[in-house]
Order: C-alpha cells, then structure tokens, then sequence
C-alpha cells in the first residue's frame, strides 16, 4: 500500500471518529432535553465514571455508573437522600422510577462516550436543564 494511500485512509478514518464524536455529543444533548421536558419533576440528575488505579491484577478499565444515577438528590445505588432527611414511600416510588428512565435513556450511548466526553480519571457529572457540572470522584481503589 502507497503511503499516499495509508495517509488518505487515516484522514478518513479520523473524519469518521470526528462525525461519530458529533453525533453521539447531539444525541446525548437530545436525550437530556427529552428527560427534563418529558419529566417534569425532575431537576437534576448524576452519574459517575472512573478507572480505578488498581484491580488486584487485572486490567484498570474505564467504567461508568449508568445504572443507579443519582435523581433530585437521591442517589439510588446507595439508597440515601443527600440532604439525609426521610421522605415519603411516594417520593421514594416516584424518584426511584425517575432513576430507572434515567439509566434507560443514558445507557444508549456507550461507555466510550462518556470516557471521551468527561475523562478517564474519577468524576461526578450532575445535570440539570440549564447546565452541566463536573466534579472529581475518587472511586476508592
């Protein structure tokens, strides 16, 4: 193969990486809104990726918590309000499900995506209508 040819197939390759980039970051933009505006009563959600520096031997992979997001300050993987107060079975109904379709909606783009758009290292992102917010987490490992 030329190297005229190998240049030609990187640039394409790289064109394709860039419109993939695009579109996932439209589509997770449309996937927000729709949560906000098809979900009245929520106000904010997060989530949490890392790579752990250590895996007792195995490799040190990116992963990302789509599975238990925290809805209007209720963290669903850990079972707690963040303000520490109880709240009513309601509530607790209504949130929980709010989660569910939270972690339906972000689970269609994968975890690279994530990687890509807010780090390898330990983070929190939090969402809301109007922003996102980015914050370091310390996976503990």
């Amino acid at each position: 193969m030329t190297k005229e040819k190998l240049t030609e197939l990187k640039t394409k390759i790289k064109s394709l990486q860039t419109t993939l980039e695009e579109a996932e970051n439209s589509i997770f933009n449309e996937l927000r809104d729709s949560l906000f505006d098809e979900n009245p009563t929520l106000k904010k959600f997060s989530f949490r990726g890392w790579t752990p520096s250590f895996n007792d031997g195995d490799p040190c992979k990116f992963s990302c918590d789509l599975n238990y997001p925290s809805v209007n300050g209720y963290d669903s993987g850990d079972a707690e309000w963040e303000d520490g107060k109880e709240h009513s079975k309601e509530k607790l109904k209504e949130t929980e499900k709010l989660s569910e379709n939270v972690s339906e909606v972000l689970s269609i783009l994968p975890e690279s995506f994530y990687e890509r758009k807010f780090g390898s290292y330990g983070f929190e992102v939090t969402v809301t209508k109007e922003k996102i917010t980015i914050d370091e987490y310390d996976c503990g490992y």
